[in-house]
């Protein structure tokens, strides 16, 4: 993440502020996705959280990537337990008129962290966010899944940034 002003030239990158012996302790990692064909997430079932499974590691600082599973999470290393600021900027079409949520699941278990959007009657790309604190041990997996009110859905993702940051040493 980088912040610019413009003309001026200057430019700060928020991960220089959480090096290894600064704030948070350098924990910090980042799953991307940047896909405008989309990646589906089918809803066999109403009500069920269905994993993003289509991320890219781009920055990981004292953190671990994992990608098996039911979802693609990123995983506090030995040490690291704490409190941790998740972010999530998703943006995601379907199936029209749906009811979509998502959710972050800390290992199997969904936080309270989330977005519910409803989408629009057709070719609506929705977007949503999740901004929250969550308290994690060491090897917690932290991942995004979604759900819908009905059977069958599609979920398709066309960018997703899940960002978790360790807010205290």
């Amino acid at each position: 993440m980088t912040i610019s002003a413009g003309a001026v030239g200057i430019s700060v990158s928020l991960f220089t502020a959480f090096n290894k012996d600064g704030f948070g302790g350098g924990m910090y990692g980042v799953l991307n996705e940047e896909n405008p064909s989309g990646s589906d997430i089918t809803i066999a079932t109403a009500g069920t959280y269905y994993g993003w499974t289509t991320a890219t590691a781009v920055n990981l600082n004292n953190m671990t990537a994992d990608f098996t599973g039911v979802a693609d999470g990123l995983v506090v290393d030995d040490g690291g337990k704490g409190d941790y600021i998740v972010l999530v900027a998703v943006s995601f079409s379907g199936t029209p008129q749906k009811l979509i949520e998502g959710q972050v699941f800390i290992n199997e278990t969904p936080s309270h962290a989330g977005i519910r959007r409803k989408l629009g009657a057709g070719g609506d790309v929705g977007a949503a966010g999740v901004m929250d604190v969550l308290t994690l041990a060491n090897d917690d997996k932290v991942s995004m899944r979604f759900t819908s009110t009905t059977n069958g859905d599609i979920v398709t993702i066309e960018s997703c940034h899940f960002v978790l940051i360790k807010l205290s040493k």
